[in-house]
């Protein structure tokens, strides 16, 4: 009998291993990284070349990283993953600080690449000559900016960043969640009235038609033990003790608006019945999600989330090698945790941090 092989066709894929191991941080990662990257997956233009991204503040690399390895909505199982902005469609990376150290070391690190620039500049002044450069397709504003400047400093920079800005240019604004759990109590935390007070009184021309695409509490309930308990979920060969995973009332901040009460509780319930339907199949007491107590009343992502889980125990119960448990059904948790935060949250400012998405309609 003669057998015959498959010849796979050749690829020239090669993973850029530097940008992913070692991952200390998995939680900033495979949480808030990568939830980033699928929000911006919706707007990013996809195969456009000479694409130009400007941020002010929080000057680091990892933005730039972040944007070049924003998978396309279809890409899924391919060995060389399809991304929305790669090496060849960029003409320009600007980052603006006020950090000379910082700035010196990031050119230094990209010194090879031309498209990537970092400028040592007092953005509390405005653009300043930047606002010379050509126009670009995405301007991020981040929390050094909106934290350090008053309002009407903050309105300034905004005022220059949307007129500087082309028609289908996406302007976004990272904020410190007001109600934030695990922020500093005198923090200037931002809520969505507050951001709408700061769009009203920036200053712009007739001609400059702003449109809100989408405001986002992030990292919720990342914050002291709970976060080093979601680290140990994504960890590869650790079993986590999910009772460290529950949420208690007495973490709330104090003096919470009604609707936060409201948002808050129904987001804790939930995150609760999906950690406690986890353990309860872990330890073979409970199989359908439809026996959970109260499941009727349950809120649709939720409902969404258990039934996944079902099926993922399902398609795993057959497997007798490698710790199931702590490489694949914890690992799912955390993703199924992320995905019902970010179903449930409303834009309220009651992450730890809360992004806003603008886009400038000239």
């Amino acid at each position: 009998m003669n057998l015959q092989y498959i010849t796979l066709p050749p690829s020239d894929y090669k993973p850029v291993i530097q940008d992913y191991l070692p991952i200390q941080d998995l939680v900033n990662f495979c949480w808030e990284r990568e939830l980033m990257q699928f929000i911006f997956s919706h707007y990013l233009p996809v195969g456009k070349e000479g694409f130009r991204c400007m941020t002010i503040g929080d000057v680091q690399d990892e933005l730039y990283q972040a944007l070049q390895q924003v998978r396309t909505l279809k890409s899924r199982l391919e060995v060389a993953p399809q991304y929305i902005i790669n090496e060849k469609n960029w003409e320009l990376f600007m980052a603006l600080s006020l950090s000379h150290e910082e700035v010196e070391s990031l050119n230094e690190k990209y010194n090879d690449k031309k498209k990537v620039r970092f400028f040592r500049h007092d953005y509390r002044q405005g653009l300043g000559l930047f606002k010379y450069e050509k126009p670009f397709d995405w301007y991020w504003l981040g929390t050094e900016v909106t934290q350090c400047c008053s309002k009407e400093r903050l309105a300034k920079i905004l005022s220059e960043t949307l007129h500087h800005a082309q028609k289908g240019s996406i302007v976004c604004l990272d904020f410190v969640g007001k109600y934030g759990i695990g922020n500093a109590p005198d923090a200037l935390g931002w809520d969505w009235q507050a951001v709408e007070q700061l769009i009203n009184i920036t200053p712009v021309d007739e001609r400059v038609k702003v449109k809100l695409l989408q405001k986002i509490d992030r990292s919720i309930h990342l914050y002291g033990n709970l976060r080093q308990a979601v680290q140990d979920l994504f960890t590869p060969f650790v079993r986590t003790d999910l009772q460290r995973l529950y949420l208690k009332a007495e973490d709330l901040p104090e003096n919470l608006p009604l609707h936060l009460h409201h948002f808050f509780a129904t987001l804790q319930n939930a995150w609760n019945s999906l950690v406690y339907y986890v353990a309860l199949m872990f330890e073979g007491k409970i199989n359908a999600p439809e026996d959970l107590e109260g499941w009727e009343e349950m809120v649709t992502p939720l409902k969404h989330s258990l039934k996944r889980t079902q099926e993922l125990f399902k398609n795993t119960e057959w497997m007798a090698y490698g710790d199931v448990r702590a490489n694949i059904l914890e690992p799912h948790l955390a993703y199924a945790l992320r995905h019902l935060e970010y179903e449930l949250q409303e834009g309220l400012g009651a992450g730890q941090f809360f992004t806003v998405l603008l886009q400038v309609n000239e």
